[in-house]
């Protein structure tokens, strides 16, 4: 790890926090997991999208490591959005608050947290997140699932955006249902849904190859 992330760890955001994680009984858990990604033709690197949701409480920061690739900077979505701090090493990607009046509110729905650019490190492993820290309004851990998986080298289908195996008018609708914002539809990766995105299902419509 770097000396920049190094120092960043520093943040009162993360030292604060115990050893004890909120659970919140009868509320809807935290996920963190994987919206939509891309290699880039040499096959090796690429973008993917790291998504958060928690309908019940305020994010004020999060860290968290990716297998089997190298991080080579982290932009978009939420956190962009709310003005985190964002920063990253190789593994490591890192966004906070250094006050408690900076937060994400509570989501409605899997939103895009941040978009992670990479490099793949090895040629036959899946990407997972792993040591997933995140953190509350109150500085106190949060009970994150985060069990999902990338295989990168089955490419997802372009423009499917509902993963039925088929572009077609139903992702046409989701996309124009999201235009000029962050989501799923934001099928390039620069967190922004646009004509380049309306461009991408155009050109991948029909059935998945």
């Amino acid at each position: 790890m770097n000396r920049t992330i190094a120092c960043l760890l520093l943040i009162p955001v993360f030292v604060l926090l115990p050893t004890s994680i909120v659970r919140a009984g009868d509320e809807e858990p935290a996920r963190l997991g994987f919206g939509d990604w891309a290699l880039e033709d040499d096959g090796r690197t690429g973008w993917l999208e790291v998504t958060w949701d928690w309908p019940d409480g305020r994010l004020a920061g999060f860290q968290f490591e990716l297998s089997a690739l190298s991080i080579t900077g982290i932009r978009g979505g939420l956190a962009e959005e709310y003005d985190f701090t964002l920063a990253s090493s190789a593994t490591t990607a890192i966004g906070f608050f250094s006050t408690p009046q900076g937060y994400i509110p509570p989501t409605d729905g899997e939103q895009v947290l941040v978009i992670v650019d990479f490099e793949l490190a090895n040629d036959d492993d899946m990407i997972r997140l792993e040591e997933v820290v995140c953190a509350d309004t109150n500085a106190q851990a949060i009970d994150v699932i985060h069990d999902e998986t990338i295989n990168p080298y089955e490419q997802p289908c372009c423009g499917d955006i509902n993963g039925d195996g088929l572009v077609d008018g139903v992702d046409l609708t989701i996309l124009l249902g999201e235009w000029g914002e962050q989501g799923a539809s934001d099928l390039d990766g620069d967190g922004l849904i646009d004509g380049a995105d309306l461009t991408i299902l155009l050109g991948c419509w029909g059935p998945c190859p």
